[in-house]
């Protein structure tokens, strides 16, 4: 009789689990590498066409390009990164340092912001374990690196939601933490990345601990890739943050610079992006029916969207732009 060889089942399943293995860590590496790439051609190409246009810095284009100080800034016992997006994360900022510096009082911080008004409000907080502020560099392997090697490193706070693969994959080959504060993932960001989630599955296999708003949020963080045992739902922190309440004279100028009479009952609406806004001058009309001398002040998100914003709203709007 013809004799054949057996096959080991569990050897097929290993064999094709570590195929499956490899030719993840390749297209990993491959898309990875191709992201380096484009931000470095950014960096060499777009960056000084963009900054000709940015004399003023209102985008922070030289220094999101030029390499970190190297010498006298990191401490001997190195620093804590805590990264903001724009000024709502900055703004929690320093709840973030006022609780770390609570248990470990000679923690040095590095912080840095993605935009130039989060920036703004970093260089605001007076806090003397803060050794460097500065704007996000762009996300290549060279800057980056500089960044952290340079201030020396060791622990990355991310405040909400901001995954940037360079900075993630530098940490991961480092062994840097990088812990997110006050985690979000909203539904849109979540569908985008999940589309990705072969290639970005292990950079959120690195993070921990992720201090998520909710549980939905929660849920989202753990199908990228994060461990259950390093998410943990402490509530939004932003609720918690103390604001001051201004003097009757604060407020009373104030009202006057923004041309506010006693009686006008005044609405705040906040957060306003371009194609919004059509809603509030739908429902004024209507409003001032009942309360005659109602106003609305209209926040918008990006101060760069006021121009679109001004075209949605009625041509009697008042533009205020120093308060």
């Amino acid at each position: 009789m013809p004799t054949g060889h057996s096959i080991n089942p569990n050897a097929v399943v290993r064999t094709a689990f570590r195929l499956h293995n490899l030719m993840r860590s390749i297209l990993f590496f491959g898309a990875f590498h191709l992201y380096n790439a484009l931000m470095e051609l950014g960096v060499h190409l777009a960056a000084p066409v963009i900054g000709r246009f940015d004399r003023h810095q209102r985008w922070g284009v030289k220094e999101r390009i030029t390499p970190a100080p190297t010498q006298g800034v990191a401490p001997p016992s190195g620093c804590a990164w805590i990264h903001a997006a724009s000024l709502g994360e900055a703004k929690l900022t320093e709840k973030t340092l006022e609780t770390i510096s609570g248990t470990t009082p000679q923690q040095k911080f590095l912080l840095t912001a993605t935009t130039v008004t989060g920036l703004q409000r970093l260089q605001q907080l007076e806090n003397p374990s803060i050794i460097a502020t500065r704007l996000l560099p762009v996300d290549s392997l060279r800057l980056m690196n500089n960044l952290i090697t340079n201030f020396a490193v060791n622990r990355v706070w991310l405040l909400e939601t901001e995954i940037w693969p360079g900075m993630l994959q530098l940490c991961r080959r480092k062994h840097v933490p990088v812990g997110v504060i006050n985690a979000r993932l909203e539904e849109r960001s979540f569908e985008r990345y999940r589309s990705l989630r072969f290639l970005l599955k292990p950079l959120f296999e690195h993070l921990g601990p992720v201090l998520a708003q909710n549980q939905r949020y929660a849920e989202r963080f753990q199908a990228m890739g994060v461990p259950e045992a390093h998410i943990h739902v402490t509530g939004n922190m932003k609720s918690d943050i103390r604001i001051k309440r201004p003097s009757a004279t604060q407020r009373e100028d104030l009202r006057k610079k923004m041309q506010l009479a006693p009686e006008d009952f005044v609405v705040t609406a906040g957060c306003f992006h371009p194609g919004e806004t059509a809603v509030v001058a739908r429902c004024l009309p209507e409003l001032r029916k009942r309360l005659p001398g109602v106003r609305c002040i209209v926040v918008p998100r990006h101060l760069t969207s006021v121009p679109q914003l001004l075209e949605e709203l009625p041509p009697e709007t008042l533009h205020l732009t120093q308060t």
